[in-house]
């Protein structure tokens, strides 16, 4: 399956920022909560993957790195300020049989997900973004770019088992403090490979939510 390019859908996403000292998770005024944030990928279905292959530990390690790298640069430069560092925190990974449910009914196979905790945090004791502020951002995210210049060029590039990721939906969701699997994730600074051809390839950026944990909602 080949999908079109589409315009990212606006959505709302709320950030809980931390101090400039350590990364820990501010708190709401009623309840610790933190940001929970999932991203799901559709992959070609032409026999491009192995049936049974599976990404490894270091392939979804290097994604959630190109991730932290895509929603740190992006912060930096819609909120103008450079010293602002994002923290992949309580990271986990699930391969499942999940089907997205695109605006003209089809449904689409996303198998993949990674799952973490998002830590924001200064580097040079400035005063940290509002919600609002960090809300508006998220809005003007380029998640086409997310899958062509971050996901795509994770290591080991073009071996990487997302590097045939075609489509990316995230969702984030204001809840309770996790644990996950795979804890915080170190990774390096500014490690982004060269740029990458990414001709001959298509993608679709598939609408978000944002939303409260609680009754009505997943």
């Amino acid at each position: 399956m080949v999908f079109p390019l589409l315009q990212l859908a606006p959505c709302l996403a709320i950030l809980l920022v931390t101090t400039s000292v350590s990364v820990v998770q501010a708190t709401d005024a009623a309840a610790a909560e933190v940001i929970r944030l999932s991203y799901r990928f559709a992959f070609e279905d032409e026999g491009v993957l192995e049936p049974d292959r599976r990404p490894t530990a270091e392939e979804v390690k290097a994604v959630l790195c190109q991730t932290d790298v895509f929603l740190t640069k992006s912060l930096q430069t819609l909120l103008e300020n450079p010293a602002l560092a994002v923290v992949v925190e309580e990271a986990d990974y699930a391969f499942d049989d999940y089907k997205y449910p695109t605006e003209d009914g089809a449904m689409v196979e996303m198998p993949a997900s990674l799952n973490f905790t998002l830590g924001l945090l200064t580097m040079d004791g400035t005063t940290l973004p509002t919600n609002v502020d960090i809300q508006r951002a998220f809005t003007k995210m380029d998640y086409g770019s997310y899958l062509t210049e971050y996901v795509w060029k994770a290591a080991p590039v073009t071996e990487n088992y997302f590097f045939e990721a075609r489509g990316v939906v995230w969702k984030s969701k204001i809840q309770s403090p996790v644990e996950g699997a795979m804890g915080t994730i170190d990774c390096p600074e500014g490690a982004q490979p060269d740029a990458l051809a990414s001709s001959g390839k298509y993608l679709v950026v598939y609408a978000s939510i944002t939303a409260r944990a609680g009754p009505n909602h997943d």
